[in-house]
């Protein structure tokens, strides 16, 4: 699909942009994926000496929109400097960061197979960390961010230790050219830990959602450090202000919001819900190489990035549905300590927790909403049992058609995007107990059970209103705090394994073998990985006659007691 895709976007652009006598720019850059051009002037007076251009392109049909902004050049809003390290409360060990996301010694994944993409202001200073043929970069500038960032998502002591890792600078190339590089390399998952401090939805914001959608990559962004930004209340860092797009605050080792965290102020009235979530980003320390404390969102996003690929390795679904990885990732996450709404502007949905994921993906339902769905439709529906005094966090996403939209840089405009909104409803029987309320393209609900016996409960997902746009829209339903044992299991002996759920629960089980069989011995496997080879052991289970006028004969039957393989003896 994405080669598909290439070649229809090179030619297009290309031959669009063609069309226009744009001279002043510094420099052009074109997407292969997406229907975005973008040109970057060194200042204003060259930017109006195009203006009969950038006139021409607004009176065209195909154009849907003409975005001018200031501020594209991506800065270091979410380092880490002096001002982080003195104002922080404690160090946070990483080992300690890990355990408080749900990632320890009993993982099983590495993201072995994932290709993970890096958007930094340069490429690797260091490679100690790293397994060299898994590493590729596109540019030239060497950056230390780039390696601690990268260091903490994969790397030899990473959380995706054996991931594919693509380093694109966009301080040496174009983001546009930076993606197609990316995108060329079968990136899953891309990682970007730096931004445009602005809480806008920019032209990149849109960029960014359109390439979610159409090329079916998950894309994890900081949220932003205000603080750096003359002590600014609030503020999102764009392409984290997206609607397909993951944007990660920080908190400190004592499970609070961060100083620094970007925190939202709500420029588009309840339409864009930012930060998504949390992860530890205060005051890092302890990761393999790296002799700096880690300060900043910059250092919360990998760890997400880390865990989505750990994810899209256990669950290879994952890879092409990050309508999925957004609903998972955010059903399943945390509240901070203090936190006391499902979704706030400091925390977003709270920490991102990786053992709860399981949970939630078992309960998860994609879905497909269809250009001719009536309005206020029923679009999905599913029935579940809720255990006595227990609590369940549904979430609903649904990917964003960006190129549907017509969105102002500038938040203080009337906003005239629409997208299709959604509402959850939680039905027991015919009695409606509670709706959502969200008009993002992402819906919420908690529900607690506070009887003293389980009770059926049909959640429904309804239409609210029209679907905005003809193409297919994408969904996700998913459901946590239902749990169902996930094991994982380790050989004790030639008879027994211990399977061992996340929650804590154990059990010896004896081994359960699928048989190779060949006409001479048989080959068992056991789920645990153990292996044993031997004999066919048979016995005679029965017989059959050939009835010949002149010599009939009994041929038996035997059976292997073990593996259960047939053989006949004249």
């Amino acid at each position: 699909m994405r080669e598909s895709t290439k070649t229809y976007f090179q030619i297009y652009n290309n031959d669009f942009i063609n069309n226009y006598n744009f001279k002043f720019y510094e420099r052009k850059s074109i997407s292969f994926y997406a229907p975005y051009i973008q040109f970057e002037y060194s200042d204003y007076n060259n930017l109006m000496k195009d203006k009969s251009n950038i006139d021409d392109l607004l009176q065209n049909y195909l154009v849907s929109n003409v975005y001018i902004s200031d501020e594209y050049l991506y800065n270091y809003t979410t380092r880490n400097d002096f001002l982080y390290l003195n104002k922080s409360t404690s160090n946070y060990d990483f080992s300690k960061a890990l355990n408080d996301v749900g990632l320890s010694n009993m993982k099983q994944q590495t993201g072995e197979g994932i290709n993970i993409g890096i958007l930094e202001l340069g490429i690797l200073d260091d490679y100690t960390n790293f397994q060299i043929d898994k590493v590729q970069t596109y540019g030239y500038t060497k950056d230390a961010h780039t390696t601690q960032v990268m260091s903490i998502l994969g790397g030899k002591s990473g959380i995706a230790s054996n991931a594919n890792l693509f380093s694109a600078s966009y301080l040496d190339y174009s983001l546009y050219n930076c993606m197609n590089w990316l995108i060329s390399k079968n990136v899953h998952v891309i990682n970007m830990s730096a931004g445009v401090f602005n809480s806008k939805y920019t032209s990149t914001s849109s960029y960014i959602d359109y390439i979610v959608k159409t090329n079916k990559i998950s894309f994890i962004a900081a949220a932003g450090n205000r603080e750096k930004i003359l002590n600014a209340p609030f503020g999102i860092s764009s392409p984290s202000t997206g609607l397909n797009v993951f944007s990660i605050g920080s908190y400190d080792v004592n499970k609070s919001v961060s100083y620094f965290s970007g925190a939202w102020d709500d420029p588009y009235q309840g339409r864009i819900l930012k930060p998504t979530l949390v992860a530890p980003g205060g005051n890092l320390i302890g990761i393999d190489n790296i002799p700096d404390k880690l300060a900043g969102t910059s250092f919360s996003a990998p760890i997400v990035t880390g865990i989505v690929a750990l994810l899209m390795e256990r669950y290879n679904t994952l890879k092409l549905h990050p309508e999925m990885v957004m609903s998972i990732i955010t059903a399943s996450t945390k509240k901070l300590p203090t936190q006391t709404n499902t979704w706030d502007s400091d925390a977003g949905f709270g920490s991102v927790n990786y053992l709860n994921t399981f949970d939630a993906y078992e309960h998860t339902t994609m879905y497909q909403i269809n250009s001719n769905v009536l309005p206020d439709s029923l679009v999905q529906t599913t029935n579940l049992i809720v255990p006595a005094n227990n609590s369940i966090k549904i979430v609903n996403f649904a990917l964003y058609n960006s190129y549907t939209s017509n969105i102002a840089d500038d938040p203080n405009r009337e906003l005239p995007f629409e997208f299709s909104k959604y509402i959850i409803k939680i039905y027991n029987g015919t009695t409606l107990l509670s709706s959502s309320t969200s008009i993002s393209n992402i819906n919420f609900l908690e529900y607690t059970n506070y009887s003293s016996s389980e009770i059926n409960l049909t959640i429904k997902v309804f239409l609210s209103g029209s679907k905005i746009g003809n193409d297919i829209e994408y969904a996700s339903l998913s459901i946590s705090g239902i749990h169902t044992h996930s094991y994982e299991e380790k050989w004790i002996d030639n008879f027994y394994h211990l399977s061992s759920c996340w929650c804590g629960y154990q059990v010896q089980v004896q081994h359960m073998f699928e048989y190779t069989i060949y006409y001479d011995r048989h080959i068992g496997t056991c789920s645990c990985g153990y292996t044993f080879s031997g004999p066919h052991d048979f016995e005679q289970v029965i017989g059959f006659s050939i009835d010949n006028s002149e010599s009939p004969m009994w041929i038996p039957k035997f059976r292997c007691r073990v593996c259960g393989y047939i053989s006949y003896e004249l």
